[in-house]
């Protein structure tokens, strides 16, 4: 048993950490493709819009959890923030009740599951 022991606490050499995965979509393509399903009424349902909220969310995080650890606003939010897309959203899905329900769900997912932490920012006290 000892020997078990001694083996775990030994500094042997470890496999390096996986390269952190970047999500498959970009922030800035998830855009482009919700502003471009979003103007074209036929093909905005709030399933098509609730899979690229996803994406979008998930290209979110990813940044986030890369800017984390550099102590830097993740580019992707800052991209939001600066283009005033949410605001653009927002804009877009304001006549139609299915499309802003499912906008105002995934702006509750994303405070929730960025940590709330990105909302001190100045830029987001910008009027929608």
């Amino acid at each position: 048993m000892w020997s078990r022991v001694a083996k775990l606490a030994s500094p042997a050499p470890r496999k390096p950490a996986a390269p952190a995965q970047r999500s498959p979509a970009s922030v800035t393509a998830s855009l482009n493709e919700l502003e471009a399903i979003l103007g074209d009424s036929s093909s905005a349902t709030p399933g098509a819009v609730a899979h690229i909220l996803a994406q979008l969310l998930g290209a979110l995080k990813a940044g986030a959890a890369e800017a984390e650890s550099a102590g830097v606003l993740p580019e992707g939010l800052e991209h939001l923030l600066r283009e005033g897309s949410l605001g653009t959203l927002v804009d877009r899905v304001e006549h139609e009740a299915a499309l802003r329900e499912e906008l105002v769900r995934w702006y509750g997912r994303a405070i929730i599951e960025l940590d709330e932490g990105w909302l001190s920012h100045s830029a987001v006290n910008r009027p929608l």
